[in-house]
């Protein structure tokens, strides 16, 4: 589960002085749940999910336990929804056989819905 409470990440603008890029953000994420965070350029998803998957205790196993995909590269345009989960299962280093389990099974559920 990942809890996020009040998250919060400012940096400093030489002209503008401390700058929030995210301001008491807020969420749960239960064992299970696919969650995504929606939102206009500018809105701080990119830098919470930094933040989430590089300043806790052990980034690597976050690392490797949570998915991030941008919308800002032309990669995603080329490739099927399919090719893009086993490509970052693979640049995450999932063992093949559990990659194609984990997706099989990602496929499973989207049919049920």
């Amino acid at each position: 589960m990942i809890h996020v409470e009040r998250l919060c990440k400012s940096f400093l603008d030489y002209q503008r002085g401390w700058v929030f890029a995210v301001r008491d953000v807020s969420f749960d994420c239960r064992p299970g749940e696919i969650f995504g965070l929606l939102g206009p350029n500018g809105a701080g998803k990119t830098t919470t999910l930094r933040v989430l998957s590089t300043v806790l205790a052990e980034p690597q196993a976050v690392r490797s336990s949570i998915g991030y995909m941008s919308a800002s590269t032309g990669i995603y345009d080329r490739m099927s929804a399919w090719e893009l989960v086993e490509y970052f299962g693979r640049l995450y280093g999932l063992h093949p056989e559990r990659l194609r389990e984990r997706m099989e099974r990602l496929k499973e559920r989207g049919t049920e819905e």
